[in-house]
């Protein structure tokens, strides 16, 4: 069953409180500053430009599953089947700006439709940010 949009993609205006409490909070609760870094990069927005229209078409938004990954990463995945693991993770979902995150089946079938011009869209992205940060 194919979702709308709307029930995939989150907006996130206000950045988390962080406050020390006894809550049962995941322990990715980092990715709220990686992803606070990110955004003052302008990560999100050079993604989207940069990247919109030259990586495979999703239902998700390319943003989305790009941050996911570096989620996945950054919290010790090494495989694409660790995304059931992060799943129901309300912080990870908001570090990706998604309500819902995507099965490993789709991720997977979204990076096999990369080829050699994808992986040149996203070095340019990579070094417009890199040389940037130099």
């Amino acid at each position: 069953m194919r979702l709308s949009r709307s029930l995939l993609r989150r907006r996130v205006n206000a950045p988390c409180a962080f406050r020390f409490e006894d809550q049962g909070l995941t322990s990715f609760s980092g990715l709220e500053l990686v992803r606070l870094f990110l955004v003052r990069l302008d990560l999100p927005r050079r993604l989207r430009d940069g990247l919109h229209r030259r990586l495979p078409k999703s239902d998700y938004s390319v943003v989305g599953l790009s941050l996911l990954l570096i989620a996945l990463l950054l919290t010790g995945g090494r495989r694409i089947s660790h995304l059931r693991m992060l799943q129901h993770d309300p912080i990870v979902a908001r570090f990706c700006g998604l309500q819902r995150l995507p099965t490993d089946r789709s991720m997977s079938r979204w990076l096999a439709q990369f080829d050699a011009v994808h992986v040149d869209a996203l070095q340019q992205v990579n070094e417009q940010v890199t040389a940037e940060v130099i």
